[in-house]
């Protein structure tokens, strides 16, 4: 899925290209699922589901180099 892959810059090993999700991006995308869930019966995390669903569609949280699994990536120029 695409939403789920971002072009990174390794800063251990120069790897540029495509990221894989790492544990902690599957985390953060389960929490915000349990968040959306939630969010029926306590109306202010309507409030907080969002704003955390863009950060991880714009940001590379827990992502992770595919060559060398280092957590310390960036986002790619493109």
């Amino acid at each position: 899925m695409s939403l789920f892959r971002k072009d990174i810059e390794c800063q251990d090993c120069d790897y540029s290209g495509e990221s894989v999700l790492g544990l902690l991006g599957i985390l953060l995308w389960v929490l915000a699922a349990v968040l959306f869930l939630l969010s029926w019966i306590i109306w202010p995390l309507f409030l907080i589901w969002p704003i955390l669903v863009v950060i991880l569609l714009v940001f590379p949280l827990g992502h992770v180099c595919p060559e060398c699994g280092a957590k310390q990536v960036k986002k790619g120029r493109s």
